[in-house]
């Protein structure tokens, strides 16, 4: 949380209102940390399915 904060904090001194700087910042952790969840794990799943783990 605190990297969100600072983020938005960055985002709002450069001059970006609150209610952007705060959407762009949880897209920038959607885009970075959950969305890769996905493929990774589709391809855990495949691995195991074929017996590599």
């Amino acid at each position: 949380m605190r990297i969100e904060a600072a983020l938005v904090a960055g985002l709002s001194g450069a001059g970006m209102q609150a209610g952007p700087a705060v959407s762009a910042v949880l897209l920038y952790r959607l885009a970075t940390y959950w969305l890769p969840v996905l493929p990774g794990w589709l391809c855990w799943r495949s691995l195991q399915h074929r017996g590599y783990v």
